[in-house]
């Protein structure tokens, strides 16, 4: 399959609409201009850690016991940022006209620690799109990869940055 000029979205919002449109606009860079307007395209979200669900991932993981210091395993980082976005990445995906549904993947995932999150918390999780780039694919025939940040927070104090990224196959037809 041949692919023709790359496509670029423009992400927008207002303030009366939290997640905005997606628009196609052909550019030859294969980059994405990303414009919030609100500064905040994703909904802020909650995440609540309890010590019974950090018991459990530790069991299934075979990690071992907290200790009495009360830090979470580091993998609720992760689980924080996919599940207390203010929406889900299928929601998200359909709001920028991407087809969730063709077998989106996980690309990347980078987690930076400012500290170690600890149970019996509630986070609050700041996500924001960072690029959405439609790429070539040899397996896909186009794809579009969908950076987003989430900040994991109590307050002002910050606990971790995680950094995902989709690869959302294009759906057949609109590669070009």
């Amino acid at each position: 399959m041949r692919v023709g000029k790359p496509s670029i979205f423009i992400w927008e919002a207002t303030a009366d609409e939290t997640v905005g449109k997606a628009q196609d606009v052909n550019r030859a860079d294969n980059r994405v201009t990303v414009q919030n307007h609100i500064g905040q395209a994703i909904p802020e979200g909650e995440y609540r850690l309890s010590q019974a669900m950090d018991d459990a991932l530790r069991a299934a993981s075979g990690a071992l016991p907290r200790g009495s210091d009360g830090l979470a395993h580091p993998a609720f980082a992760f689980v924080a940022a996919l599940g207390g976005m203010g929406l889900d990445i299928k929601t998200v995906c359909a709001r920028l006209g991407l087809p969730f549904d063709t077998g989106a993947v996980l690309g990347r995932c980078r987690i930076a620690f400012d500290r170690p999150m600890l149970v019996d918390h509630a986070y609050g999780v700041h996500a924001r799109i960072v690029s959405l780039i439609r790429k070539s694919s040899r397996r896909f025939g186009g794809a579009d990869h969908l950076c987003l940040a989430t900040d994991i927070r109590v307050g002002t104090t910050h606990f971790a940055t995680v950094e995902l990224t989709m690869i959302v196959p294009v759906a057949s037809g609109t590669a070009e």
